[in-house]
């Protein structure tokens, strides 16, 4: 029985660390996200063409395919 219990605390100890090593990961993806938005916008802030407005019909499209992209990798929901 001892055994057994042994074997299901290392198990628990593995998963804990897979999980923690996601969230790290997860964490480190943000930070590199965040990195790359700020870098565009300063590379972007004196450009007029990026100062235009864009049509409705565009940014719908650019919103909801970037919202779809984000979906298909956030694994904390189950797949529909």
């Amino acid at each position: 029985m001892s055994a057994k219990l042994l074997q299901l605390e290392n198990n628990a100890i593995k998963q804990n660390k897979i999980i923690t090593e996601n969230e790290n990961a997860t964490r480190e993806l943000e930070n590199t996200s965040q990195e790359q938005q700020e870098k565009i916008n300063e590379l972007l802030k004196n450009n007029d063409c990026a100062d235009q407005p864009v049509p409705v019909s565009i940014s719908n499209s650019l919103y909801n395919r970037a919202k779809s992209l984000r979906q298909s990798t956030d694994t904390s929901k189950p797949a529909k």
